[in-house]
């Protein structure tokens, strides 16, 4: 197992019980209402894992944070913007397999996307594109 691994192992099981946490490698975010009940939270979970954190290293007391390609906010999780910009700027596919690599690609942000559902249509129908080898005629017909 190399560092990285056996970091996230130890993180886990030291902090995995606690809701008001969340690890992903060397980044531990802590959720709190205010920032007294952050200071808490965060002396009380440094405390109980013996570590120290270097506040040079570390922001602390954010409002917003980029985390894993998204945008955390006090009330709400939005993808990058960069993200978006990747998906307006997408070029229309030409083919079977560029039109499976937008699908899959938007389909992760499906649930930022408003009405998403409308792109059903394009995925259930991509048999039928394969099968006629007429993606042309396809992807021009769903205006894409």
């Amino acid at each position: 197992m190399n560092a990285s691994a056996t970091f996230q192992s130890l993180i886990n099981y030291l902090l995995g019980h606690l809701s008001l946490v969340s690890v992903y490698l060397e980044d531990i975010l802590v959720f709190s209402m205010t920032k007294s009940e952050n200071e808490q939270h965060l002396n009380q979970i440094l405390k109980d894992i013996h570590l120290h954190a270097k506040s040079f290293k570390c922001p602390f007391f954010q409002e917003h944070i980029k985390f894993l390609d998204h945008i955390l906010t006090l009330d709400r999780v939005s993808p990058s913007p960069s993200k978006l910009e990747a998906i307006e700027t997408w070029p229309s596919p030409k083919n079977v397999k560029a039109l499976q690599s937008f699908l899959g690609f938007v389909n992760y942000y499906r649930r930022f996307i408003p009405k998403f559902l409308c792109l059903e249509p394009i995925a259930a129908n991509l048999y039928w594109a394969r099968m006629t080898h007429d993606i042309e005629t396809y992807v021009s017909a769903c205006d894409l």
